[in-house]
């Protein structure tokens, strides 16, 4: 008994995943607003009842897929910040390009769609984001600062937030919908 309740606990973990990285790719490509829970479902090849055992509604899809994306990037941050391998640059170095390729590169329309529809999950998300960008770009110039990298009695909150500020205005919403890029 306890082998099928360790598989079956293993099967709805894997399911939630699944469904959690194809719908984000789902919403980064075509928006919020025009993605449904059926083409979620049928995307996967899954049923919908299926689906609507992990979520139930389709904003609370669109939140865990993003709020889960942050989550794999402090996580990623962490490991970077916590390696005590590297040199304060390096690590500098790593943790700035794992960001730059972890970031999504998501359609006009998914900007679109937080600015109008669901733009009070994409404030839950960008706290997120800016806490955990905080706590471990915080680390990483102490560490700087400590090791003599980083000048002795720079304002370290200044920089930190400075650096979050240029990040954050990277991934606005209304930043992003106004400038003429691709999403390649």
């Amino acid at each position: 008994t306890f082998l099928v309740f360790r598989v079956l606990g293993m099967t709805e973990t894997s399911n939630r995943e699944r469904i959690l990285t194809a719908s984000k790719s789902l919403f980064f490509s075509y928006g919020y607003i025009k993605v449904t829970m059926d083409e979620v479902a049928a995307d996967l090849g899954m049923s919908k009842k299926t689906l609507y055992l992990h979520f139930s509604v389709k904003r609370d899809l669109f939140r865990s897929g993003l709020l889960g994306h942050v989550k794999l990037l402090s996580e990623g941050l962490e490991e970077i910040v916590e390696d005590r391998g590297p040199c304060f640059e390096s690590k500098l170095r790593q943790a700035l390009y794992f960001l730059g390729e972890n970031l999504p590169r998501p359609s006009p329309a998914f900007f679109r769609d937080l600015q109008h529809d669901v733009r009070e999950v994409w404030e839950e998300v960008d706290q997120a984001r800016v806490e955990a960008f905080l706590l471990h770009f915080s680390k990483l110039f102490q560490e700087g600062i400590d090791k003599g990298r980083v000048r002795e009695g720079v304002n370290l909150h200044l920089l930190v937030e400075m650096l979050v500020a240029c990040v954050q205005k990277l991934v606005n919403p209304k930043f992003l919908s106004e400038v003429p890029m691709t999403a390649g």
